[in-house]
């Protein structure tokens, strides 16, 4: 859809909104349909706001259905469905509740990186509450102010994160440079490398001139250093399958996606990726002490 088409659409629905609620449409019979847009709204959101994103995505995306969640409780039931964009306001539960709820929830939808928009009227807060619980997942994840939410804006998020034809991370990726072993679990040999980015689905992985290329079907037992991650009586390295995801030309690098991934795995995964967070935000902090301290002494 042209971007002309985009807004135009968005236009309709603004106009049109208050006219007729999609509800009645999406309750008519029809084939039954599996991919779904949650939305769990407290009373901080108009309900008109509901109405307008029902008729956006069935105007745009049909084979979806915008499901009204009620209540916290009905999302913990709901997390293991098809879930193409959870949208979630402030009100609909404090955040200690719906913080954890909603990491559970990434890791349910693990394979398909299920992005949640935010809406909030506390930007602080929601900051450092999903800095401690969903940091690695933040590329793909986002939020608006509610104090100043614009409907063409909103619905426009809406459309970036359900359009298949546009990129999307699921993850954060960070870059690292992770000296590693990985074994091929056709041979069982193991083989040197260096983990050039890390995220939570996959990471993309460098081979030593002496390994060979990696191809398409690979699938690969990969040992990652425990530098102070998780306990060392878990080991100085800590294993994860995976399998090549996409093979970069020349055959010297490749893509991995996470497979076999249990929740301890994941568990650990999180808590490597959630120390780069707090690490790399430390050593950029003391760079910039390191050179305010600098430019202080310069100016004397």
């Amino acid at each position: 859809m042209s971007a002309t088409n985009i807004e135009n659409s968005i236009e309709e629905v603004i106009k049109n909104a208050d006219k007729k609620s999609m509800l009645e449409h999406l309750q008519a019979p029809r084939k039954k349909r599996r991919n779904y847009v949650f939305v769990a709204f407290g009373s901080d959101v108009d309900k008109g706001i509901n109405i307008k994103i029902e008729q956006f995505v069935n105007l745009n995306f049909p084979i979806m259905t915008v499901y009204p969640v009620p209540s916290i409780e009905d999302l913990e039931k709901l997390v293991s469905k098809q879930v193409n964009l959870l949208i979630v306001s402030d009100g609909f539960a404090p955040p200690d509740k719906i913080m954890p709820l909603l990491k559970l929830f990434k890791e349910t939808n693990a394979q398909t990186g299920a992005p949640i928009l935010f809406l909030t009227r506390d930007e602080a807060t929601l900051i450092s509450k999903y800095h401690e619980d969903l940091a690695p997942y933040q590329e793909s994840d986002d939020y608006l102010n509610l104090s100043h939410l614009n409907e063409k804006h909103l619905l426009t998020k809406v459309h970036e994160r359900l359009n298949p034809k546009l990129p999307a991370r699921r993850a954060r990726r960070f870059p690292v440079n992770l000296r590693v072993r990985y074994s091929d679990l056709r041979t069982g040999k193991i083989y040197s490398g260096v983990i050039e980015d890390l995220s939570a689905y996959g990471c993309l992985l460098s081979k030593d001139p002496s390994s060979p290329q990696f191809t398409k079907f690979d699938q690969i037992r990969i040992y990652i250093p425990n530098d102070g991650y998780v306990p060392k009586n878990l080991g100085d390295s800590l294993p994860f399958y995976a399998r090549t995801s996409r093979v970069l030309l020349g055959g010297d690098r490749t893509g991995l996606a996470w497979s076999q991934l249990s929740e301890d795995k994941h568990a650990i995964l999180f808590k490597i990726l959630s120390d780069m967070v707090d690490r790399r935000l430390a050593d950029s902090s003391i760079r910039e002490r390191n050179a305010e301290a600098i430019r202080k002494k310069n100016v004397k």
